[in-house]
């Protein structure tokens, strides 16, 4: 009760906690959640549609009931409209880790252009010392996946050097998908994912990873072979003229 009278003031609170403690409550019966579903949905208030949002923090036990229950979330949203929707759900993707279904409410109401923006927004404002949100930089970096390229990717330099190995590899394929965009962009992933293969806190599947592209993208690093020739993970070695070659896996 604690966590949702933090939530929610004023006189609809006893209203919000009653229906949010429902749809909390994955052994309710379904007729009682699907109630609440609909109740805070027409109350249409940012603490009901914050509260509705509090569906997505969950998984419940049986798959088919949890996907039909967070789109029928999303189903509530779309017809609530993006002036209803647009600040709770901007306030529930800054407060809370579980933010992939959020962001699918998001693209379905204000469209792709927005969704990435709103991501990029989230991301420059969250911490890469930070392990607590881990999974909530990784669900806003991967929904970025379904972008061809990122217009403007430079906000995820900074999660190059994430405490969580996971992130800075969603990051790299990122990067990689934007190396299409123009030239000067190139470069710029060029210098900051060498620079990466220099640092001596950069694991060996990070190296490797960043060796890989660079082995793809036909990147000279022999400038840094000094450098980086003791830190080559298992299998990647320079030739005579500097280049990174990669000995065939068995």
């Amino acid at each position: 009760m604690g966590f949702l009278s933090n939530l929610f003031g004023g006189s609809e609170e006893s209203f919000v906690k009653k229906h949010v403690n429902r749809i909390l409550n994955k052994y309710a019966q379904k007729e009682l959640r699907d109630e609440s579903f609909h109740a805070l949905a027409q109350k249409a208030t940012p603490a009901s549609i914050y509260g509705l949002l509090q569906r997505f923090t969950y998984d419940h036990p049986e798959s088919i009931v949890d996907e039909n229950e967070k789109y029928k979330v999303i189903a509530l949203l779309e017809s609530l409209g993006e002036e209803s929707v647009g600040e709770p759900l901007r306030r529930y993707l800054k407060e809370q880790n579980q933010v992939s279904m959020a962001l699918i409410a998001l693209e379905s109401i204000e469209g792709p252009e927005e969704t990435e923006a709103e991501i990029m927004r989230q991301l420059a404002q969250a911490d890469p010392s930070d392990s607590w949100s881990t999974e909530r930089k990784l669900q806003l970096i991967n929904h970025l996946d379904n972008y061809d390229a990122i217009e403007d990717p430079s906000t995820l330099f900074v999660f190059l050097d994430d405490v969580n190995d996971d992130v800075i590899f969603r990051c790299i394929d990122i990067l990689e998908k934007s190396l299409q965009k123009s030239e000067e962009l190139r470069n710029q992933i060029r210098e900051r994912l060498v620079q990466q293969l220099a640092h001596e806190d950069t694991s060996a599947r990070i190296r490797a990873r960043i060796l890989d592209l660079s082995i793809q993208c036909k990147w000279y690093v022999g400038d840094l072979r000094k450098e980086l020739e003791e830190k080559l993970p298992d299998g990647y070695f320079f030739d005579k003229r500097g280049h990174i070659k990669v000995r065939e896996r068995s």
